[in-house]
């Protein structure tokens, strides 16, 4: 099964610190109605897709025509999953045409979303934004909360950027899942199990439509890493054993196909499906045996140390 992603702009209202977003070199654009449907005729030749997600860099929402965009994929036949931070959520989005909506929820108190810098949107505005959506009937839901420990091989992310949500404390932890249960839904059935397994439960259920998700301070392919800590890059890197080369297509907002969604800035281009058959670029992809001939790949696949253990190899 393949996983589409197409980025309908790459404009996003927060230029939060955990993502890259702040190191995009690509043009602002704006994918418009007629070269999405474009697209769309293109996907409907590829058998296997699982489904279209809007997501890559930037905002789905910030599309001024994000509504009608969502109602073409749905004409076509695909299933449509939304990433989006949720600041810009309405009443009349309860009945936009998705099946999913990934709300990037992430930072559970005012200091931690203080780093996520959303200009002039207060923590407790946004708060009232999401829980106001997410109130009476509305598409399924899932509000990503971001916390560390969940990979005991990040430990280097520990207290890293003041993120509260820590999985290895349990019991601070379900205190933070349970208030934000809560909070969407005064009916939550609070967590109580001091045994909860964190990476095997990840979803949990706050009601019909409506979960909360435990996600990780993820930091984006090694390319964002503390203070002190850096990585050695990966020599080779056998492309059979990455699943999202594997499995993904994104379309970048100017029609550019990588096959990444860590690829934020189109370092691994394939071509233009504006330009090209997809197939054939999809042929491209599939002659690369080593994903080493990718710096990002490189650094994704590296092993993160601290600057203090590289100096001491060297010497």
């Amino acid at each position: 099964m393949r996983d589409i992603f197409i980025e309908l702009t790459t404009a996003c209202n927060f230029n939060c610190e955990f993502c890259p977003y702040h190191l995009l070199t690509r043009k602002k654009e704006v994918l418009s109605l007629d070269n999405l449907q474009k697209i769309l005729g293109t996907l409907k030749e590829l058998d296997g897709i699982d489904y279209i997600m809007f997501s890559a860099l930037g905002e789905p929402l910030l599309h001024p025509e994000f509504m009608a965009a969502c109602q073409m994929v749905k004409d076509y036949g695909f299933r449509l999953v939304v990433t989006t931070n949720g600041s810009l959520l309405r009443e009349d989005h309860k009945k936009l045409a998705v099946d999913d909506i990934y709300l990037s929820f992430q930072t559970t108190t005012e200091q931690s979303f203080s780093h996520r810098q959303a200009k002039n949107l207060s923590f407790s505005l946004y708060l009232d934004v999401i829980k106001q959506f997410v109130q009476g009937q509305h598409p399924r839901t899932i509000i990503y909360l971001m916390g560390t420990g969940l990979f005991k091989t990040m430990v280097h992310n520990k207290g890293f950027m003041d993120i509260e949500l820590d999985f290895d404390n349990t019991e601070p932890a379900l205190k933070i899942i349970n208030k934000y249960g809560k909070f969407f839904e005064p009916s939550f059935q609070e967590i109580t199990d001091m045994n909860y397994d964190f990476s095997n439960n990840k979803y949990i259920f706050v009601r019909d439509n409506l979960y909360l998700y435990l996600s990780m301070l993820y930091n984006w392919c090694n390319l964002i890493l503390p203070p002190g800590y850096t990585y050695i890059p990966s020599r080779s890197i056998d492309a059979k054993t990455c699943d999202y080369y594997e499995k993904q297509i994104i379309i970048l907002a100017n029609g550019d196909v990588t096959f990444c969604c860590m690829d934020y800035d189109g370092s691994m281009i394939q071509g233009n499906i504006f330009q090209e058959d997809l197939r054939d670029l999809i042929a491209k992809k599939e002659k690369v045996l080593d994903l080493a001939v990718y710096k990002l790949c490189r650094q994704c696949k590296g092993k993160v140390i601290r600057n203090s253990l590289l100096h001491r190899q060297r010497s």
